[in-house]
């Protein structure tokens, strides 16, 4: 599956930035790596804004079919990192066989929450024997939850999402390009006094997942019951994911700017340039200590307090005004929550974990219950 062709850099090269951001790290501390969930597909400006802060990104996939990496030059700066827990392997020929037919039957398109294609379907007279269960889950029918007993019927399900999460993305900023393109004409006809506003970035999906999060989530959690150890802590954008988890406490929320209209170089480099990398580096020292002190122990804001201290205050204040200072678009939030005497990977499956709390991030834009 072609996910998403790569960018030629022609500024700063990647690679150089990379190596010059390791050596640092080597005198920062361990790399602060996170894992992004319930979804196998990051849009490109979400995945700056996360890389600014973040040392590295996991990104699991459905099954090791990529025929097409997802920003080859970030995996292969390990900047950005492709996982399959659970290979398909023998069985992965007819995956993509399965993948390919359902995708001919028809245009994958959404509309007013139903899969366009399934009409022409259902008058087409082509069997879907066996898809019932997956097909119901990609049009959002909560009435008709799928079973997803066997393995292939979730890689299949993943995939097809995948695709739709892709598409969704590329229509979106296809639309951005075409209003830019149209604003600029407007701008060239109307004298300054008429001159439209400018059209807004494309990096924030409007309106429900057509595809509901529970149905993400229940796919997800059978795929990874094994556990993802060494994947970094999980961070989503999608707040409805928090309502469908244990009862959780908000320790951190760090400001980070919207630098979608920026390459990769840059964003890194901007990462390493004075005010914000001090501040980022103060940020994910207290992270890594707050994470190592409560994994383990009973969860009390007495635990951390003395972790808190002007230094911390004074580094989220600098990073806020960078972030204002960086981006003319409303800056994101990145919430740190725990989730007392839930672990980690006992959030999404049943692997046996040493921890006693849970942690995941959350990235919004304005409150903390505003959904990207």
């Amino acid at each position: 599956m072609v996910i998403f062709l790569a960018k030629n850099y022609k500024t700063i090269s990647l690679q150089q930035v990379v190596s010059k951001t390791m050596d640092k790290q080597e005198v920062k501390g361990e790399p602060l790596s996170a894992l992004y969930f319930p979804f196998t597909y990051i849009r490109e400006g979400l995945l700056k804004s996360v890389l600014f802060f973040f040392d590295s990104l996991v990104l699991y996939q459905p099954s090791e079919w990529q025929s097409s990496p997802l920003y080859p030059e970030l995996v292969r700066s390990n900047l950005l990192r492709l996982e399959a827990p659970i290979p398909a392997g023998s069985e992965l020929p007819a995956l993509k066989r399965r993948v390919r037919e359902i995708l001919s039957w028809g245009d994958f398109v959404f509309s007013s929450g139903q899969l366009g294609y399934l009409k022409y379907i259902k008058e087409s007279g082509i069997g879907v024997e066996g898809y019932g269960e997956i097909l119901a889950a990609l049009r959002g029918e909560e009435s008709m939850p799928p079973a997803f007993d066997e393995l292939s019927a979730i890689q299949l399900f993943l995939h097809l999402a995948q695709e739709h999460d892709q598409r969704e993305d590329e229509t979106a900023r296809l639309d951005f390009k075409v209003s830019m393109q149209e604003s600029k004409l407007w701008s060239e006809l109307l004298i300054d006094e008429e001159k439209p506003s400018q059209a807004a970035p494309a990096s924030i999906p409007d309106g429900e997942d057509t595809i509901s999060i529970a149905t993400r989530l229940k796919a997800w959690s059978r795929l990874f019951e094994k556990g993802f150890h060494g994947a970094g802590i999980p961070f989503t954008d999608r707040y409805p994911v928090l309502e469908l988890l244990p009862p959780n406490e908000l320790i951190l929320t760090i400001p980070l700017p919207d630098l979608s209209g920026r390459d990769f170089p840059e964003v890194l480099e901007v990462r390493e340039r004075g005010r914000a990398s001090e501040a980022v580096t103060l940020i994910k020292t207290y992270v890594r200590q707050a994470v190592k002190r409560l994994a383990t122990s009973s969860w009390t804001r007495e635990n951390i307090k003395d972790l808190e201290d002007a230094r911390l205050k004074g580094a989220l204040q600098t990073l806020g005004e960078e972030s204002f200072r960086l981006s003319n678009l409303p800056p994101y939030h990145l919430s740190l929550y725990i989730f007392p005497d839930t672990p980690t990977a006992g959030l999404f499956s049943k692997a046996i974990s040493d921890e006693r709390n849970g942690f995941i991030f959350l990235l919004t834009k304005g409150s903390a219950h505003e959904t990207i």
